[in-house]
């Protein structure tokens, strides 16, 4: 839209990333050197900036606000540019398949951006917002996600295993149509999930739920929202955006989904209305996660 024109450029106030289609092709898009220049122009990256000077590689890039004890890394990720062709089904309900989990040609990353990702991490940070176009700890579903290559999800969560324990890193990521939360055990990782700000999937358009007429008062999300021992709690059908709130004093990161347009509100493919009558910034889901006291500022 052109009301985001420009708001990926210059002084470090954040920046856009790289989603489904912004490549034009899911994967190996013959033209990607096009479309990452068209990017980098929309968001009025400058000349000198790192990203336009990088050649057959992606628009990874980092920022980084505080001093040390209250010092916050977002990192974008550029999850599409040298992406390996995903394992297809032939069904379009579920779509992909995990590649094999010792396919060394596999890859979400290249290999400069995980040793970019890799000295990136290196640098000290309390708080490490970590984005993603598409999904990470998610298992409950086959669309495009992490899941479907098994080598790379593994080697990234080692690789943010090993930092978890002197900052709190929260992966952040969409293109789902829906929001949530999601918490990984054995590394303790978590990670929300916003989307969409514009065309929400509506309560009900989900199997086995999406052939019944599913009202939002009614609804059961054990029952009607995809099963994913991932997930915390049902998903967030209203059309959403993200708000992180640091509070360096308690140690605390609260993250909320909320409200993107005061009801009613377009939902993609919606005849179901949203729960209930809310205004734009009403919080619909809300969790609240400890920075690491060691690096709380006393």
């Amino acid at each position: 839209h052109d009301d985001q024109q420009g708001g990926g450029g210059g002084g470090g106030g954040g920046g856009g990333y790289v989603s489904s289609h912004n490549q034009g092709a899911h994967a190996g898009n013959l033209h990607r050197e096009v479309a990452k220049s068209l990017f980098l122009d929309f968001f009025g990256v400058p000349a000198d900036d790192e990203r336009r000077k990088r050649t057959t590689d992606g628009v990874y890039t980092s920022y980084e606000w505080g001093p040390l004890g209250q010092r916050v890394q977002l990192i974008i990720l550029d999850t599409r540019y040298a992406r390996s062709e995903f394992k297809t089904t032939g069904d379009s309900s579920s779509p992909h398949a995990p590649l094999d989990e010792d396919d060394e040609y596999s890859r979400m990353l290249s290999e400069n951006q995980w040793s970019w990702l890799t000295a990136t991490l290196d640098r000290p940070a309390d708080v490490r917002l970590i984005v993603s176009s598409v999904q990470v700890i998610a298992d409950g579903h086959s669309f495009e996600c992490w899941r479907m290559v098994p080598r790379e999800r593994n080697r990234l969560y080692a690789l943010l295993k090993r930092r978890s324990q002197e900052s709190r890193i929260l992966l952040l990521s969409g293109d789902r149509l829906v929001g949530g939360f999601y918490e990984h055990d054995s590394t303790g990782l978590k990670e929300i999930t916003s989307s969409s700000f514009t065309h929400s999937l509506p309560y009900g358009a989900l199997p086995p739920c999406s052939e019944r007429d599913s009202w939002a008062d009614d609804y059961d999300w054990e029952q009607c929202d995809e099963k994913d021992p991932r997930r915390i709690g049902g998903f967030v059908h209203e059309n959403n955006f993200g708000w992180i709130e640091i509070d360096w004093d308690k140690g605390t990161v609260n993250v909320s989904l909320r409200m993107a347009n005061t009801y009613p509100a377009h939902t993609h493919g919606s005849k179901k209305r949203v729960r209930g009558v809310k205004n734009a910034g009403s919080v619909l889901m809300e969790r609240t996660y400890d920075i690491p006291k060691s690096w709380v500022r006393k």
